[in-house]
């Protein structure tokens, strides 16, 4: 059997920044408030994009998640903690580095939350919350790059309230329209699932199947 050709086992990637902004547990920003004036994330982000080998002279990546997580940030609340538009500002320095990137943009967590869901008791995960692009949509200078990424696990990951309803996983539905299955239909942009899953096994495989078979 013949060897592939180095071409072919080049793997596509998406350059996650987790530590633009300051350290924050699992690589998420701990020091929201900068990103008001956004100077030190952009800092960030240049740095990251004008190294002696900057990330989009590889033909593998195709995309920047912003940040991973962001889970101190609000969205759509009218303070100075407001990730969408951040992000937007992010974004653009990424697009005028490289305008062939796509710009992946993930949801917040429930404190401070969006407008609307910002209740802790409600199981959102950090990352899912995309509920304020239904207020405040991201806005990119070229929104054709645009790619909205929520993460979102299952039971084995934490037992959430709703993985013990009588109707699971039947009302799993609704959940992911509230927090961000509406995005696409909104805003006519993407939706990828940027992190998902737990263990193969139990009340998690039903949960995945479910998701899987949700997405298709």
């Amino acid at each position: 059997m013949g060897q592939a050709p180095p071409q072919a086992l080049q793997a596509v990637e998406v350059s996650a920044l987790h530590h633009a902004g300051g350290g924050g547990g699992g690589g998420t920003a701990s020091n929201p408030s900068l990103l008001l004036s956004g100077h030190e994330l952009v800092r960030t982000v240049h740095c990251t994009l004008s190294r002696p080998q900057p990330l989009f002279v590889f033909d593998s990546v195709f995309a920047v998640d912003l940040q991973n997580e962001p889970h101190a940030s609000s969205w759509a609340k009218g303070d100075d903690k407001d990730w969408g538009h951040a992000a937007e500002r992010l974004g653009n320095h990424v697009l005028r580095k490289c305008s062939r990137l796509l710009i992946f943009v993930e949801g917040v967590g429930y404190e401070p939350g969006s407008k609307g869901m910002d209740n802790a008791g409600d199981g959102i995960w950090w990352g899912e919350n995309l509920h304020g692009v239904k207020m405040q949509p991201v806005a990119l200078d070229d929104q054709s790059k645009l790619v909205y990424s929520p993460h979102t696990y299952g039971p084995s990951v934490y037992a959430q309230g709703y993985f013990s309803d009588r109707g699971f996983p039947g009302n799993m539905g609704a959940i992911w329209k509230s927090r961000f299955d509406f995005v696409r239909e909104q805003t006519g942009c993407p939706v990828v699932i940027g992190e998902m899953g737990g263990f193969y096994t139990g009340k998690d495989k039903v949960w995945q199947d479910w998701a899987i078979g949700y997405m298709r």
